[in-house]
């Protein structure tokens, strides 16, 4: 049994990695719903598991630089990210290295942005369905030094490509 994951924890710690994962319950549309994460649930502290990887072929190494395609190293001076459900989990160790550096430009606007408003989690839920208005006004302009990255739910993933792409976006990667 097997599943993919993506760490959080920071790069410089060294000696262990963490993980989120929710834990699932069957329900009587998905009977194994949940089989693997009620077994790491299930392990007692300091049990031994085998992991693998990392596996994937695009990350964040520092100062607006992206490895992509595991080859080519990238800059953009902005990024901007499209997430649902579990797939807000590989946007997270992103965001934290970014704003640490405080140098690509899209959080820091949309930071301020947030700031402005009364609740900002209401605004963020409030979203239920992106479309063409939403990343207009939300997004920076499209531009070679822009980066878009969409992870979430197949459905989501293929709309919000589809989106970025008719909108001019030159630099969408799905994860």
């Amino acid at each position: 049994m097997f599943r993919f994951y993506s760490p959080i924890s920071k790069p410089e710690e060294k000696g262990y990695f963490e993980i989120i994962m929710k834990i699932y319950s069957p329900n009587s549309e998905n009977p194994n719903q949940g089989t693997f994460s009620r077994y790491m649930d299930s392990l007692p502290l300091d049990s031994d598991i085998t992991i693998s990887g990392p596996f994937g072929r695009f990350g964040y190494l520092t100062n607006g630089d992206f490895l992509v395609n595991a080859k080519a190293v990238m800059k953009y001076k902005s990024i901007a990210m499209i997430s649902g459900g579990s797939g807000l989990t590989p946007m997270l160790p992103i965001i934290r290295e970014v704003i640490k550096e405080n140098h690509i430009n899209v959080f820091t606007r949309l930071m301020k942005k947030e700031s402005n408003r009364q609740d900002p989690v209401k605004w963020i839920e409030k979203f239920e369905r992106i479309d063409e208005s939403l990343l207009s006004n939300t997004f920076p302009k499209p531009h070679e030094n822009v980066l878009v990255l969409i992870c979430g739910p197949k459905g989501m993933n293929e709309a919000a490509k589809l989106i970025c792409t008719s909108l001019g976006y030159p630099n969408i990667h799905v994860f």
